[in-house]
Parts: C-alpha cells; structure tokens; sequence
C-alpha cells in the first residue's frame, strides 16, 4: 500500500521579501539593450562577494564571479518567476542565447542579464554607474538574485524546487 506522502513545509519557503528588490525595475525592450557593457562586474563585485572567497590549486585567493553564485539557467529561471521576460531574437545563440533587459524607472538606466558562454553575466549603460541611486538598486537585485530563497509564484515555493 502506497502511503500519502506529504513534502516537509520547510521546503516552502520562499522569501517573498527579496521581489521588493526589482519593483524600481520595469521590463526592458531591445531598444534598451544599446549602450550597455558587460564589463561592469567589478564595480559590484566587491560590493557583493566580499565573503565569497576561495583558494585556486595554487594557494591564491580568489573572489567567486557572479556566474559561480547563480548558474545561467536559474538566473533566467528567477527572473521569469519575477515577471520579467527574455529577449532571444536576434541573439547569436552561441555566446548568448537570451538576454533581458530591466529599465530602472527612477533613473531610466538599463540593467540587463543573460547567459554569456554558458554563465550567468549582467550589464549595465555607463552612466548607471555614476548614479548612486541606480548602483544601490542594481546591488539590491544582484542580492536577491543570488538568495536560494528567491521565489517562485506558486505557494511559497522556491524556484528550482518542486512543490
């Protein structure tokens, strides 16, 4: 006899707290992916991964990359949970195979996501770094993005876990 077998509510826990993150945030057009650079990463990353260190096999230390903290697939995973869609038109489909762009309203900067050789990578236009308001959102999402709790809409349930 088969019993009824019920998943431990501790799995459903979803911190629904963390969309808070992405509300100065809108959905993005492709027209919003001109003049933004990929090559921001390390204007954050100290920001972000101070306690993300590790030792290579020769002994040095070295700081995780975005791409080691949330794989590409959950990265774009979270994001359509949030509400935000992918632009995979006209992406080369070898380097990148999708790409999203937010447009931070408060500001009008763009920050975008996508896949870039298989990892997880964002961007942003330059001028977003030179406003404070922009680099504090864009830490708050990078924050929520890499959170295991990040949520899924349905019951309480985390993205990439099953009800």
């Amino acid at each position: 006899m088969i019993q009824d077998i019920k998943q431990p509510t501790e799995r459903r826990n979803a911190d629904y707290k963390l969309l808070d993150a992405l509300k100065p945030f809108i959905q993005g057009t492709d027209n919003d992916l001109n003049n933004t650079c990929g090559n921001i990463q390390s204007v954050f990353e100290d920001y972000i991964l101070t306690d993300n260190s590790y030792k290579t096999k020769y002994g040095l230390n070295r700081q995780k990359a975005f791409y080691d903290l949330v794989s590409a697939p959950m990265l774009l995973a979270r994001l359509v949970s949030a509400g935000f869609k992918p632009i995979v038109e006209g992406q080369d489909g070898y380097k990148v195979t999708w790409i999203m762009a937010l447009k931070h309203e408060p500001t009008g900067c763009t920050l975008t996501f996508n896949d870039w050789k298989g990892g997880s990578s964002y961007g942003s236009c330059m001028a977003g770094l030179e406003n404070k308001a922009f680099r504090r959102d864009v830490l708050k999402v990078l924050k929520a993005l890499m959170n295991p709790r990040f949520p899924h809409p349905y019951d309480g349930c985390v993205v990439g876990e099953i009800a």
